[in-house]
């Protein structure tokens, strides 16, 4: 069924588990074609209470006490909520992202992007805990990654101009740059209930869990 997935839609991201619920890594993320994602802290560091560490994390995010949309029960619009869906959805968000920029990159091109733009952490290279690293939007929308540099969209490279315009007017292309973090965390919220929604429910009927 995920060889069929992978075949289909080309990039699956998904929840590596829980330490709450889940004794190892849970599965679809276990399986080798699938991004598992990991949950780090406020403070950038990997969190045990929140997330089970493995051999099949690729990458890490925020995903613990993160604000989202409540469920609309009384009063509360907004609620804080931790968990590796959490950070699977940032990293789908940001997958999104890369690929709206740069709608050449295939897949393997794409995940190449989001792994060697990641903040390394931890042991050097990839671990059990942070993967590749922690997913960086910034840096997998703008740093040269040879092999994995596609062709922007026209609308990206019109906004590129733009913006070194801006920068030889008055210095305002800096200020265009920093609203890129705000694109970012409404790319977030697009691609949170798409993602999460599939994955979990995939995970939670095939919920074996696999050495390491």
């Amino acid at each position: 069924l995920i060889g069929a997935v992978v075949t289909l839609i080309k990039l699956v991201i998904a929840a590596i588990g829980n330490t709450s619920t889940d004794p190892g890594a849970i599965y679809p993320a276990a399986y080798p074609d699938v991004i598992g994602v990991s949950a780090i802290d406020q403070t950038g560091s990997f969190d045990a209470a929140v997330s089970v560490q493995s051999v099949s994390v690729d990458l890490s995010a925020p995903g613990t006490r993160v604000v989202n949309p409540a469920d609309g029960v009384g009063a509360k619009t907004y609620e804080t909520t931790s968990g590796t869906s959490i950070s699977s959805a940032m990293v789908s968000g940001v997958a999104a992202l890369v690929k709206s920029r740069f709608p050449t990159l295939d897949a393997k091109q794409l995940i190449e992007r989001l792994k060697v733009t990641a903040i390394d952490k931890g042991t050097p290279g990839r671990d059990r805990l942070y993967g590749w690293g922690i997913v960086d939007p910034v840096g997998a929308l703008t740093k040269d990654v040879p092999g994995a540099n596609g062709s922007p969209s026209a609308k990206a490279a019109d906004a590129t101009s733009k913006d070194a315009g801006a920068d030889s007017d008055g210095g305002t292309g800096t200020t265009n740059k920093a609203l890129i973090g705000v694109a970012i965390a409404g790319g977030f919220v697009v691609v949170v209930t798409v993602m999460a929604v599939s994955l979990i429910g995939l995970s939670r009927r095939r919920r074996r869990f696999p050495p390491g």
